[in-house]
């Protein structure tokens, strides 16, 4: 990943039942780093790290990491990559919510993975794959999608369905502009 990938903010729970936002700078998939912290305004920076939401962050647990995943979406193009390792992620949310991140930006680069995601054994996996290849719209996934349409959940198929139109109208629409 770039390193001018910018931070995301999430919320973390604290003390007391309470919650607040937390600054976040990417590295990687792998390696994350606390950039802001408000405790730390208010307990002083040794003993932030020993902060509930210090130790949240640190834990990398499901919660986070698709709270991260759904900020990333924001960020454009420049998060594809993380995203991408996100689609590995052992949480199927995680996975999910990646599609669901990779479908909103748009970048043609995250088809390949999203193809892969097509194989995952969770079907809400494979249903938001078929869902983001119909909105990036690139030809290279029909082969993928159509072997889709045979998949054992009905809601997949009928998402690989509607990716295969999206596509497909998007292709009319291109040639109908050419000819313009």
């Amino acid at each position: 990943m770039q390193d001018s990938l910018p931070e995301v903010e999430v919320i973390v729970p604290c003390v007391e039942g309470q919650q607040h936002p937390i600054r976040l700078r990417l590295h990687s998939w792998a390696q994350w780093q606390i950039v802001h912290n408000p405790c730390a305004e208010m307990i002083g920076p040794a003993f932030v790290q020993m902060a509930p939401c210090s130790a949240h962050v640190r834990a990398r647990g499901a919660e986070l990491r698709r709270a991260v995943v759904k900020q990333l979406a924001g960020v454009g193009a420049m998060a594809v990559p993380a995203l991408i390792k996100a689609l590995r992620d052992g949480d199927w949310d995680v996975r999910r919510a990646a599609c669901e991140a990779l479908g909103r930006i748009g970048d043609a680069s995250a088809v390949p993975a999203l193809i892969k995601a097509l194989r995952d054994w969770d079907r809400d996996v494979r249903y938001a794959a078929c869902e983001a290849l119909g909105r990036i719209g690139d030809a290279s996934a029909v082969p993928a999608l159509i072997k889709a349409l045979r998949d054992w959940d009905w809601n997949v198929r009928q998402a690989a369905q509607n990716a295969l139109e999206r596509i497909r109208t998007r292709q009319k629409q291109a040639e109908e502009a050419k000819g313009e």
